[in-house]
């Protein structure tokens, strides 16, 4: 169901390029790929190239599929339809790649960016087939990151990287200074090395980044169990009372490490529908105590 005006333009205020008529990301033609539309004005091809161009959502890097197929009534055998690629316009049926990657197919990238923030827009104020009641459940916005494996240069907004008081200048058991007074500009390379490489743990970095999607899992478990027990049922009932909605991103820090940007939102019932309103029993500031309380699993 597409969304209503309101919210469409709700979201457009907010989100640069979103939009059903907003125009495509182009990018400048030169070289080879100048000359190559210019030989299509010249054969007669350019048509045929803006229909397919069009199709694929001006896609970098289209999928090339080659072949047939024929539809067949199984009952009465009778051909219902058949196609070939060698009928398509450029002969070759293309697909758009949907790679995420700006830096790899800008309009899929923006295509998928734009697809993603109305999807996360609708679970936090309503739209697409959720209900705008979804706005009074409970949601959370948390970030899961690495421990400290050693000191590291960073980006501090225009600060200085690690400054100290001259008289607290200590150094590490290696000799090094465990400060830096640079000021770091965004891209900087020096920005998530360590002060001293020595003293960075690595093999405890390498094993936080093997195990980050199972400590996730573990972390879905855990929640589930405690909103479980909050509400004094078990946790295979608790979709009778009770459901717990997700959107996570991973991000790579400087210093190479992944964490994880949550959504997390509480729901009613899951036969009750998504954004069904949430058991009172549970309000928005006892769920974050849920979620930072640590447990195992």
């Amino acid at each position: 169901m597409p969304p209503t005006s309101t919210a469409t333009d709700r979201t457009a205020a907010r989100f640069d390029g979103f939009g059903e008529d907003f125009p495509l990301e182009v990018p400048a033609l030169h070289g080879p790929s100048g000359a190559g539309l210019l030989g299509r004005f010249a054969d007669g091809s350019m048509d045929a190239f803006a229909d397919t161009l069009a199709a694929v959502h001006n896609c970098a890097r289209p999928v090339r599929l080659a072949g047939s197929s024929t539809t067949v009534d199984a009952r009465t055998g009778e051909v219902l339809s058949t196609f070939r690629t060698a009928d398509a316009p450029l002969g070759v049926l293309y697909r758009p790649c949907g790679n995420r990657r700006a830096h790899v197919c800008p309009a899929c990238s923006r295509t998928y960016a734009r697809d993603t923030f109305a999807l996360i827009s609708a679970g936090i104020a309503g739209g697409k087939t959720v209900p705008e009641q979804v706005a009074d459940n409970p949601l959370l916005f948390a970030t899961f990151t690495a421990p400290s494996f050693g000191l590291v240069h960073g980006h501090r907004g225009g600060r200085p990287c690690r400054p100290r008081r001259r008289d607290d200048r200590t150094r590490c058991p290696h000799g090094r200074p465990q400060w830096c007074t640079a000021v770091h500009e965004p891209g900087d390379a020096r920005s998530g090395a360590p002060l001293c490489a020595d003293c960075c743990d690595v093999a405890s970095a390498v094993l936080w980044q093997w195990h980050a999607p199972e400590l996730w899992r573990r972390t879905t478990i855990a929640l589930r169990r405690a909103v479980a027990a909050h509400l004094g049922v078990t946790e295979s009932g608790l979709g009778e009372h009770a459901s717990i909605q997700y959107a996570k991103v991973a991000e790579y820090q400087d210093r190479g490490l992944v964490h994880f940007h949550a959504l997390i939102r509480l729901d009613g019932p899951a036969a009750a529908g998504i954004g069904a309103p949430a058991p009172a029993a549970l309000d928005g500031l006892m769920f974050a105590a849920l979620v930072r309380r640590p447990r195992r699993v």
